[in-house]
């Protein structure tokens, strides 16, 4: 895949690979740098197995391996059909789907990391694959 950077406007691929989801919040990938990035974006796959109430969020962080803060504000891309934003998550519905989630940062946050979880852990469990691109 090519890498976007025109300039720092937009840096990325961020590959945060795929995870089997658990019915606790698991990180996707590795925590990464944000410093400066307005906004994030973040394309998502789901392969929902036997799984239930898959959810995604994206949280903070001062440090790399410091405290998740999560991240209250998600920006509405109008691409999703199921899409309902409870608190800080996004709740997918339960199919196989892609989406692409937005966040914005404005500037303020050093460091990020994509996390998701089930209400309920089918077999096969479900497995959610990501990958993020920043804006400056």
């Amino acid at each position: 895949m090519v890498a976007l950077n025109w300039n720092g406007i937009t840096k990325g691929p961020h590959d945060l690979g795929s995870s089997s989801l658990g019915t606790a919040w698991g990180n996707i990938g590795s925590a990464f740098a944000a410093s400066g990035a307005r906004s994030i974006s973040i394309f998502t796959g789901l392969d929902i197995g036997s799984s239930n109430n898959s959810r995604a969020r994206l949280v903070g962080r001062v440090t790399a391996a410091g405290s998740a803060y999560a991240l209250a504000r998600q920006r509405d891309s109008g691409t999703a059909t199921g899409r309902i934003l409870v608190d800080q998550y996004y709740q997918y519905s339960d199919s196989d789907q892609r989406q692409m989630l937005s966040w914005e940062l404005l500037g303020s946050v050093p460091f990020v990391q994509f996390q998701g979880q089930v209400g309920t852990v089918g077999t096969p469990a479900a497995v959610l694959e990501a990958q993020a691109f920043t804006s400056i």
